[in-house]
């Protein structure tokens, strides 16, 4: 069946290349994510082509909100006005939807988060909120959600326009839904990350790190499925044993005050800093020398992207979309996430012998194309989409 989409703020026979796209982006939080991250740097890349409105629906995750309001797009938390009742029941953020969509009036909806599609899905279905083409980006692998949200995203799957999946693993473990999705690798904003290279000596001089030290960072969501807790353990062995080894790690989240009384049950220790969240990830993921991520489960990470940028080493899991993002002697990939595999390969990079040899060989492989994840492609795919959305029928 074919469905025509009309146009709500501007004409097609009127709409050139020059015209503004007025998107709806949809996200569950704006809080310190990956994809969070890419949507700021995205608002902050496009502005010129799009007039550009954010939504999303968790109160508890704002940390980007001030952020992507200086990026000039609209932003606003969904429900925060509702009734105390409502939100207990948990439909107010729906209801909140319905309301800003009709005043938004978007050309094109937007979603980052499969909870928000299938409500946009479902109000678009009924005709509740304005008629506009449904894009959704699946940022990570179908067996991360819960079976009730795989189920709802899977019944209302056909009432959207367009699919775009973040990497060739993640459409793959989308099943029958992802045939039809366009495999877009996302990028991050190589100059900002780059321009951040220049702050590395005075950010760590601020955390009290020796010049000849070496930076193992993890950067990364305090969520059981980044493996805190098991690698903690692993890195405070080897900080006692190896003493130029520094172990500094950023994120918040749920599992912070149990990591930090897990770090004092292991034994303070001066060189494993826990520093929680940063507003400025870029200036210090580019003062580690190391990147550590040994998570259970990926998409396809910001952080690595952002890392390669930067020509870091990297130890991660094999996990997700990751293999997928280096070639052969560009990362040090150690399989499922283990406290075996976790030591193997830090011990592999701080080798006493070979370890700098080592490093420095990684770096120079990763110099080779450093920018292959910059965010020129998407950005300038993602608008021929939603232009080519307005201008054919779907």
């Amino acid at each position: 069946m074919e469905v025509h989409y009309p146009i709500n703020a501007i004409g097609v026979n009127k709409m050139d290349n020059s015209t503004k796209i007025r998107v709806a982006w949809l996200i569950r939080g704006l809080g310190a994510g990956g994809a969070e991250h890419l949507l700021l740097q995205h608002a902050e890349s496009m502005q010129s082509e799009l007039d550009i409105h954010v939504a999303y629906t968790m109160s508890d995750r704002t940390h980007l909100h001030q952020r992507v309001v200086d990026t000039g797009a609209s932003v606003t938390l969904l429900s925060k006005d509702a009734s105390r009742r409502m939100q207990k029941l948990g439909f107010s953020w729906v209801i909140a939807l319905r309301h800003w969509l009709r005043e938004v009036q978007p050309d094109v909806i937007h979603c980052h988060s499969p909870v928000v599609a299938v409500a946009c899905r479902l109000l678009s279905r009924l005709k509740l909120i304005p008629a506009a083409p449904i894009v959704y980006t699946e940022h990570s692998m179908w067996t991360n959600h819960r079976w009730i949200t795989r189920l709802a995203n899977r019944l209302t799957f056909g009432w959207q326009a367009k699919v775009v999946s973040v990497s060739a693993v993640v459409k793959a473990s989308m099943g029958a839904c992802g045939e039809a999705a366009e495999v877009l690798i996302h990028g991050v904003d190589s100059e900002a990350v780059t321009r951040a290279a220049l702050f590395r000596d005075t950010v760590r001089a601020e955390w009290g790190v020796p010049e000849d030290a070496v930076v193992l960072g993890m950067m990364a969501n305090l969520r059981p499925e980044k493996n805190h807790a098991m690698v903690f353990p692993v890195l405070h062995r080897l900080v006692n044993e190896l003493p130029n080894l520094v172990v500094v790690v950023h994120g918040q989240g749920v599992l912070e005050q149990e990591l930090r009384s897990q770090l004092a049950t292991l034994g303070h220790h001066d060189r494993f800093l826990l520093l929680g969240y940063t507003d400025a990830p870029h200036k210090a993921l580019a003062a580690y020398d190391i990147v550590l991520l040994a998570s259970q489960r990926e998409g396809l990470p910001v952080v690595l992207m952002e890392a390669i940028n930067l020509q870091l080493p990297i130890i991660a899991s094999s996990v997700g979309g990751i293999p997928d993002m280096f070639s052969e002697g560009e990362a040090v990939l150690i399989g499922e996430a283990s406290e075996q595999s976790v030591e193997k390969g830090v011990r592999w990079l701080l080798d006493q012998d070979q370890g700098a040899a080592r490093r420095q060989a990684i770096k120079e492989k990763l110099a080779v194309k450093p920018e292959r994840f910059d965010n020129a492609t998407y950005k300038n795919r993602i608008i021929t989409i939603y232009r080519g959305l307005l201008h054919h029928r779907h």
